[in-house]
């Protein structure tokens, strides 16, 4: 039997793990541009906040505050008497409803199931709103593509500790799908240069896929009860990654704020397992594919 390739110090999903990581709260944040005197009427403030949005689209709220003081909140929906006291009309502002503008973006998506939207501190002054929409702006894109791409690369470590199983793997593949893959690998190497493990490089996210999901001993280390959960969270995968792909709303798909934390939680327990799997030392037990034996 082959011996299986030397394993990388780090799991390169760690290092995609990193990028995704460097995005924080603020790069998704909307500055708060609207700030009330406590002396102002509920009609002066919703006055205020609809101003403002004329130059910042984004605008739903206004602080009250007198000086560093700082009552409460209002929201352009608001349904207080228009003709109350904005300092004792407005919305006290919880503790837990605000978080810091340097805090990683992937810590963030989490709290959206406590609250809708946070306010923002930045440097001991509350400067922004951060919302559930806000979800969908670039940012958080590229923070799910590391994710994916992280994952994507957690399979191909996974997939390679076979080299002489590669063309099993591989035959897992319609046969228009292998078709496609040599040809890629045909363009980008050169044909005297192409070699199975191309080949498999060369195979499109999903096909990875399909190949591990063929072989029973990696589905069993998933954190699935079934095979059908397992390739029902993959296709949930695939059409998240073709959103991202296609600069596609993502809160279409993942639209309330449990479901978005459950999709990014089991990516990454996912993604710790099929790294953990990769990691296991190889023997005649536990890890070894069918294709060695067929």
């Amino acid at each position: 039997m082959a011996e299986p390739r030397a394993r990388m110090a780090a799991p390169p999903s760690a290092h995609y793990e990193t990028v995704s990581t460097a995005f924080q709260v603020l790069d998704i944040a909307d500055p708060l541009v609207t700030t009330a005197a406590p002396d102002w009427t509920v009609a002066d403030v919703t006055m205020a906040i609809t101003q403002g949005s004329i130059e910042h689209p984004e605008n739903f709220f206004a602080i009250v505050r007198d000086g560093k003081v700082i009552h409460g909140y209002f929201a352009l929906d608001s349904d207080a008497d228009s003709q109350a006291n904005a300092a004792q009309a407005c919305i006290p502002i919880l503790a837990d409803q605000i978080v810091p503008g340097s805090l990683p973006l992937l810590e963030l998506i989490p709290l959206f199931e406590q609250h809708y939207f946070f306010f923002v501190l930045t440097r001991n002054d509350l400067t922004h709103v951060v919302s559930f929409l806000d979800l969908s702006k670039l940012p958080i894109q590229l923070c799910l593509f590391a994710l994916l791409t992280g994952l994507e690369a957690e399979l191909i470590r996974l997939l390679l500790q076979w080299p002489h199983a590669i063309d099993v793997f591989l035959s897992r593949l319609p046969e228009n799908r292998q078709r496609s893959a040599r040809e890629w690998a045909h363009t980008r190497y050169g044909e005297k240069q192409v070699t199975p493990e191309r080949i498999l490089r060369a195979t499109s996210f999903m096909d990875k896929i399909t190949m591990f999901l063929h072989e029973s001993s990696f589905v069993a280390a998933l954190p699935f009860d079934t095979q059908d959960q397992a390739q029902e969270f993959f296709k949930e995968l695939h059409e998240i990654r073709n959103r991202i792909a296609h600069s596609q709303p993502i809160l279409e798909h993942l639209h309330t704020p449990v479901m978005f934390n459950s999709f990014l939680s089991r990516l990454r327990h996912v993604t710790d397992a099929i790294s953990r799997l990769a990691s296991q030392p190889l023997d005649d037990g536990f890890g070894k594919p069918s294709p060695t034996t067929s």
